[in-house]
């Protein structure tokens, strides 16, 4: 009650028609430390990254370690906030729209790519036919990636995409269609325009996504093809320009008990020029479990390995309340020389190397082995 109290107090602010609409304001925030043992990636140690000789995100090998103990935030969930809100139209038809940002916990600031980089988009829903949304929005492979393990987040499944090379997070100028529920199966489909309506230049996106529930089995699928001139329409680095993307995963998921869950995933990139010519074949399998061993203690494993890479993460997580839990996470990482995973940080407010993960596209060091462990709270609003 608080919260829509609240959110229909800035509606009015910003002279919406509050009485009209049901408007919401949510979040999500997360932080603690970090402590990690990493590779230190300069320059001088040969750490130029995304050139055209390093796979996606990978970064060459350094000399040396750094160790320390950093504040970190976004370890598990990313921290952000967002307005949504629906209107009732009448015959069972209505208005949605959704607003999102990221709040960076270490200063206070947002993303440099925009107040509402996750999503800023406009539609019509209905129980019938589903719904479609016009505008910025989630990439449908990334909201599957995210949802096969029983205990992943920014950790396992952000850290997983950046190595393969396909962690394109939102699309902008897109048309996202999702379905209604039908006999336990959801699907989802997106596709992102160019801004040229002389060339494709600017890079275009299709994606689709499925998942069906059948009682204790859930199965996921969804893929993406990205194709563009400029670094913006698949990724970020030299090694994505003139690049047709074709990512895919797909995963099934057991709940063996109301305690106990296991989950199996293969994931897949293949980049190649636009003339066709291949320049990543890439692939990785996911094994993960999920354990309540109390109501409020879940314990969760996930290992993650490709390309003769792998990367082991562990997690405990404590639930204070409905919305608040406090975790400890630790990743192991063994990298060969043909890619890269990253540790345990999605941001920080330091220059420890590679606590800030894959953001920008630095993901992960070639021919190293790297720990970290965090230690969190997450508390959603």
């Amino acid at each position: 009650m608080k919260k829509h109290l609240i959110a229909a107090a800035v509606a009015g602010a910003f002279a919406l028609p509050a009485m009209a609409q049901n408007v919401e304001i949510y979040g999500v925030l997360d932080a603690g430390v970090v402590s990690a043992d990493l590779p230190i990636d300069s320059a001088a140690n040969g750490g130029a990254k995304g050139s055209a000789t390093l796979p996606p995100g990978a970064i060459a090998a350094g000399t040396a370690n750094n160790k320390g103990t950093v504040f970190a935030h976004s370890t598990l969930n990313s921290s952000r906030w967002g307005i949504r809100g629906s209107e009732d139209l009448g015959g069972g038809l209505r208005a949605v729209f959704n607003f999102e940002g990221d709040v960076e916990l270490q200063n206070g600031t947002t993303h440099s790519s925009g107040v509402f980089r996750r999503g800023a988009n406009v539609g019509v829903a209905s129980k019938d036919f589903g719904e479609v949304t016009f505008g910025l929005r989630l990439n449908p492979l990334i909201a599957t990636n995210g949802a096969l393990m029983p205990v992943s987040g920014n950790v396992v499944s952000t850290l997983t995409g950046a190595a393969l090379g396909y962690n394109d997070f939102f699309t902008r100028n897109a048309i996202t269609y999702t379905s209604p529920t039908m006999a336990g199966l959801v699907v989802q489909l997106q596709s992102g325009f160019s801004q040229d309506t002389e060339s494709s230049k600017d890079g275009s996106m299709r994606a689709g996504s499925a998942a069906y529930t059948n009682g204790p089995v859930t199965i996921r699928a969804a893929m993406q093809q990205r194709q563009g001139t400029t670094d913006t329409a698949i990724g970020s680095g030299a090694n994505t320009t003139n690049l047709d993307s074709k990512a895919w995963v797909a995963g099934i998921r057991f709940q063996a008990t109301p305690q106990l869950s296991v989950a199996a995933a293969y994931h897949t990139n293949v980049i190649k020029t636009m003339a066709g010519a291949t320049n990543y074949d890439l692939s990785a399998t996911q094994l993960g479990v999920g354990y309540q061993m109390s109501p409020t203690v879940l314990l969760g494993a996930v290992r993650t390995t490709g390309e003769d890479s792998t990367m082991t993460n562990l997690q405990l997580r404590y639930t204070l309340s409905k919305r608040t839990f406090a975790y400890v996470s630790h990743n192991m990482v063994d990298n060969s020389s043909k890619m890269a995973f990253a540790n345990a940080g999605f941001s920080s407010s330091t220059t420890l190397q590679h606590v800030d993960g894959c953001v920008g596209g630095a993901c992960g060091i070639l021919g190293t082995k790297q720990s970290a462990t965090a230690f969190g709270l997450s508390h959603n609003f």
